[in-house]
C-alpha cells in the first residue's frame, strides 16, 4: 500500500511540477488526436471537418467544465498531503480520476459513433491491418522488457 501511495503522490507531484509541459500538450491535443487517428484511418474531407469541429467542441467543454473540477480536486489533495495521506484518500482520488475519464468518454461518444458510422468500406477494411501494426510495434517495444527495466525506462522518460 505504501508503494501505491508513493506512486500516486509522485505522479501528482510530477504533474504539478511539469505544468508547462502539460499546458503545451493540452493546447495541442487537437493536433495530437488527428495524428493519432491518422495512424489508423484516413478521413475524407467531410469526416475530417466533422472530427475537427467536434474535437474543438469536446476540448472547449473539457476546458470550461472539467478543468475547474480538476483544479479544485488538486487543491483539496494538497491539503490531504499536508496531513496524513491515507488509503481511503488514495481510493477516493482513484475514484475521482475514474469518474473524470467516464465523463470524457460519455461526452465523446456521439462523435465517435458518428465517425465510425461514416467510415467507408475501404476505411473499415484498412483498420485491422493498422491496428495489428500498432500492436506489433507495442509488442516490440514492451514485450521482452523486464518489469524492473520498464520501470527504469518510465522513470527516465519523466
Amino acid at each position: 500500500m505504501r508503494q501505491a501511495l508513493r506512486w500516486c503522490l509522485g505522479g501528482v507531484l510530477f504533474f504539478l511540477l511539469t505544468g508547462c509541459t502539460i499546458s503545451a500538450t493540452y493546447n495541442n491535443l487537437d493536433r495530437l488526436a488527428r495524428w493519432q487517428i491518422a495512424d489508423y484511418v484516413d478521413f475524407d474531407d467531410r469526416q475530417d471537418g466533422y472530427f475537427r469541429a467536434e474535437l474543438d467542441r469536446l476540448l472547449h467543454w473539457h476546458r470550461v467544465s472539467e478543468l475547474p473540477v480538476y483544479a479544485d480536486r488538486l487543491d483539496r489533495l494538497t491539503g490531504e498531503i499536508n496531513q496524513e495521506f491515507t488509503e481511503p484518500a488514495l481510493q477516493a482520488m482513484v475514484q475521482d480520476v475514474t469518474t473524470w475519464a467516464e465523463r470524457i468518454e460519455a461526452e465523446a461518444m456521439s462523435m465517435t459513433v458518428e465517425l465510425m458510422l461514416s467510415l467507408t468500406d475501404a476505411q473499415v477494411a484498412e483498420l485491422p491491418a493498422n491496428l495489428e501494426q500498432a500492436n506489433e510495434e507495442f509488442v516490440e517495444e514492451e514485450l521482452d522488457v523486464e518489469l524492473s527495466e520498464a520501470r527504469e525506462n518510465w522513470a527516465e522518460s519523466m
